[in-house]
């Protein structure tokens, strides 16, 4: 198994009934308009009403339509300035629903392949791709921030030895990284990956230009031996594997 590459099979000894299943997440937002007012709930999205206006800066918007939940206008008679309730999100840039891409999200955190979710969703394999690869860059940028992970303390021999010159092996670094920064959040979390996951949404302000950005002080600080053991059994796994 390469460097970096966490096996499926122990991580999934971990995951609890804190994941809701596909059925349940279908029943608990099944259009977008149930996953805007979850999203709100949680405090990963804002009501349109407490929304300010960025073009007058007025507090206060409106759906602009019942087709369109994530379009909102500005409340103010002589502006009715248009803009997106999902703006500097990981929604953000995505046409699908936000209902659908929360399904993405309890797929992703089951390990469930791409295909399955392609069959299951009727959409494309790069839909399904790119959020995995998004979920992946925000997990470790939280716990980078948490300072819970440095790539420089889990470079092996090859890694180290390859030149960042290249764009291919920088990528293939940085892939690498992502998915060791994942096993040891999923780790961390084994007992409210699902909990753990949305509070990584709410802290994440996202924009393709900029990437991630994190709050820190919306999280409790992280137990430094709760982080070395996460990081030792991953490291065990990924030995023995």
């Amino acid at each position: 198994m390469p460097k970096g590459k966490y096996d499926r099979s122990q991580t999934k000894k971990h995951v609890t009934a804190s994941i809701p299943s596909i059925k349940d997440a279908c029943q608990q937002f099944p259009n977008e308009e149930s996953a805007i007012a979850f999203l709100v709930s949680h405090g990963i999205l804002t009501a349109a009403e407490e929304v300010n206006c960025v073009a007058c800066g007025y507090h206060g918007c409106r759906r602009k339509s019942k087709a369109t939940p994530k379009s909102l206008k500005c409340n103010k008679k002589d502006c009715g300035k248009s803009q997106s309730l999902v703006v500097k999100t990981v929604f953000a840039n995505s046409k699908m629903p936000l209902h659908q891409i929360l399904y993405i999200a309890v797929f992703f955190l089951f390990q469930s392949p791409a295909a399955t979710v392609v069959s299951q969703l009727h959409c494309s394999s790069r839909t399904v791709n790119d959020f995995y690869q998004l979920f992946r860059q925000m997990i470790r940028k939280v716990l980078e921030v948490d300072g819970a992970f440095k790539a420089e303390d889990h470079v092996d021999a090859a890694s180290a030895s390859a030149t960042a010159a290249n764009d291919k092996d920088a990528e293939k670094k940085k892939e690498a990284d992502d998915l060791q920064a994942l096993a040891i959040w999923r780790q961390m979390n084994s007992e409210s990956m699902w909990e753990a996951f949305l509070v990584c949404l709410k802290r994440v302000t996202y924009d393709s230009k900029e990437g991630f950005k994190v709050v820190k002080e919306a999280a409790a600080p992280v137990d430094a031996n709760e982080v070395a053991a996460a990081t030792a059994a991953v490291a065990a796994a990924t030995t023995a594997a």
